[in-house]
Formats: structure tokens, sequence, C-alpha cells
């Protein structure tokens, strides 16, 4: 009877892959975006709304496919591409070949993507001008006040209507509309995250654009936090770009536990997420009037954070590693790649977040400032120090 149902299972596979590839490689479109996503991953989440209005934008001419990597029929093409982190965007022209592989959601990621449609849609009719950023480099550093951005406007189009800056959604500045290289010194700047915007629109109304996301340094020193401390790096680079912060009397408190609350906002801000506001609290022990309500609201939006059974969130109950660690690896993307053999002495196959934890080994994520002696204190309070340390490798 088992080998009856493998059998089934192969033909459903030949007959459901068989229009696939056939919309793959056919003429009918000028290429095709792989989605691979995961209902559980957050990341994919929030890539889709660029997906979606990509999908608007460009639907007539580029395939677009979601592709789900727990559905049994999408083994193979989780194997053939070989997936083994979401969201996971690879973009193919109309011969098969990449144009475009990207995995994880950034800045950097989305206009890469971008990039690639664009070039797709050049090979039909009218489409957007075609913009890249040269510099300032996506997650790059610096210490002044201004800034100089360089990129180019490349096209077969003979003029723009208008070719425009923007810093911060806030401050424009407008250049002359010209095809080719562009220089502007633009600020300024706020410490922290800034990200600059190019938009190019040419005579047909057309919109292209390029974004990228760099940090101002900020100088920063807790008294609480000796030179050459394991989280130096980690807790300067969060504070740095508004992440987490310190307490009014100059100290870190490292090692103070985190509340869920806490955590929700170090996460929601991390990913550099606009926050909701939802017409009533999803929770009834979050109200609308509390300090972490709409970074919980966020949250759970896009399904980064959940809450109880009860329908309660617990917004001051202290996190775990494990907690922390599950949350990290759900970020990450990572599907899960363990052995099935246990790499720690408090961490057995039976704990819950054992697949979890075990996946991050697998993929290297750094896990040294948690072990001690061949353990990894799964159920211990997770420290400020150490979620900083995790929020970092998590964004890096």
């Amino acid at each position: 009877m088992k080998k009856f149902w493998v059998v089934v299972l192969l033909f459903a596979m030949i007959f459901t892959l068989a229009p696939f590839f056939q919309e793959v490689y056919s003429k009918e479109y000028v290429g095709l975006v792989l989605d691979f996503w995961a209902e559980w991953c957050g990341p994919c989440h929030l890539l889709d709304p660029h997906m979606d209005a990509w999908r608007a934008q460009y639907g007539d001419i580029i395939k677009f496919t979601k592709i789900d990597v727990d559905d049994p029929l999408n083994l193979h093409l989780v194997e053939r591409y070989d997936v083994t982190a979401i969201p996971r965007v690879i973009v193919l022209d109309s011969l098969g070949n990449v144009v475009a592989d990207v995995t994880g959601f950034s800045d950097e990621n989305v206009s890469t993507i971008e990039a690639a449609l664009i070039l797709l849609a050049a090979q039909v009719g009218e489409h957007p001008p075609l913009v890249t950023i040269d510099k300032p480099l996506p997650e790059s550093k610096t210490g002044d006040e201004y800034l100089t951005i360089e990129g180019t406007v490349g096209d077969k189009i003979d003029a723009l209507s208008s070719l425009t800056i923007i810093l911060n959604s806030s401050k424009s500045f407008s250049l002359p509309p010209q095809m080719g290289h562009f220089s502007y010194t633009l600020g300024p700047l706020s410490e922290g995250l800034n990200t600059v915007t190019v938009e190019a629109v040419d005579e047909a109304g057309y919109v292209g654009r390029a974004s990228v996301s760099f940090y101002k340094e900020a100088t920063i020193s807790f008294s609480d936090i000796p030179a050459q401390y394991f989280a130096e790096e980690a807790i300067k680079e969060l504070v740095s770009r508004g992440i987490i912060s310190g307490y009014e009397d100059g100290t870190f408190r490292p090692s103070n536990p985190v509340t869920r609350e806490e955590f929700t906002k170090i996460i929601v801000k991390a990913l550099n997420l606009s926050l909701v506001k939802p017409s009533g609290p999803s929770f009834q022990d979050v109200a609308p009037d509390r300090w972490s309500y709409q970074f919980i609201e966020t949250a759970k939006s896009l399904n980064l954070m959940i809450g109880f059974p009860d329908n309660t969130f617990r917004p001051q109950t202290h996190l775990t590693n494990a907690q922390i660690l599950t949350v990290i690896c759900r970020q990450k993307g990572f599907i899960f790649s363990s052995t099935g053999q246990p790499s720690f002495a408090d961490l057995p196959p039976q704990h819950w977040a054992f697949g979890y934890i075990e996946t991050l080994k697998a993929k290297g994520f750094p896990l040294d400032c948690l072990i001690s002696a061949n353990k990894v204190f799964p159920d211990n309070d997770a420290t400020r120090a150490r979620v900083c340390v995790f929020v970092y490798e998590m964004i890096k």
C-alpha cells in the first residue's frame, strides 16, 4: 500500500509540473520569478508587499510563482535550486538563465530583484528607466554629516522628465533630468539608519527607482560595558541604529533579562518596519495606550511574534534563550537541517526548540556567547547583552 501511494505522488508531481515548466520556458513571458516562501517565515511576509507591487506592475509580461517549501509537491524545486533558507527569490529570463538570485529580506535584495525585473521588462514595449546606485554601499557606515551618492540612469529611452533624490522620506533634492551618471552630496544625515531613494521619471510617466540604506555612526559608551566585552560591538551597533538604548544613568545593564514586549520592539526596529495602527487591540492584556502596543500589533500582523491561546500576549514575561533563538531562526528563514543527533548536553531531541537551535548551529550562526561546557542553556532567561549579539548577527 505504501508503494502505491508513492507512485500516486510521483504521477501527481509529473502532471503538476508539466504546465509549470511549460510556462517557465514559454515565450509567453519575458521572464519568471520563483518566490520560495513558507507561512511561518517572517521575512517572507516582509517581502510580500514588494512582490504584490511587482506582480501588479509586471504580471502581464513576467510570470510570478510562489513556491511553498513545506508542500511535498514542491520538494523537487527546493532540491533543484538547493533552497536552504527563505525567502529565496530567483529571477529567470525566458531561456531559463538566472538574472537574479537572492536569499533573505533586505533593502539590497529588494533593489536587486527590482533591477532584474526592469531589465526583463526592457525587452518589451515601454518600461521604467533603470536606476542603479553605486555609492554608498548598502549597510555601510559614515561619520560625516553629508554624503555623496553616485549612480547611473541607463536605458534605451531618450530623455527623462525628472530625476529626484529622497533622503529618509522627508527631504527631496532635484537633479537635472538626464541619462547617465549622477552624483549629489546630501544631508545632514540622521544618527543611525538613513535611506536614500533615487527616482527617475521618463516622458511617458514610467517611474524607475532604487534605494540604499546606510548608517551614520554616533559616539556611544556605557559605564558598565568595558572594552573588549563580548557584546560590545553588537551593543554599540544596535544602539547606533536606534534598535535598542541604554538608561539615563549612562548604563546599559547587559545582564538584565528581556521581556516579550522589549524583544518585540527590538525585532520590529531591527527589521525597520513601519508601525501599523489597528482599529482595536489584538490581545486583552495589551491596551492601545501601552508603550509597546504598536510594536506588538506590527509584529503580530507579520507573524513575527504571536500570542497565547487565551488571547493574551503576556508582555512582561521574560523570554528564554530558546525562545529568542527560535525567533532568530525563523527570521533568518532557515529550513531545518538538523541530523537529529544532539550537539549540546542540555538540549535533547525531545526539547521543543531542538530543531531550531540545531539548525542555527548547522548553518554556522554564532552561538559562542551562550555555550559553556557543551551546554546552551535553552531555558535560561535571555539577557540584554546576548539578545544584542543574536539580533546583530541576524541583521548582518
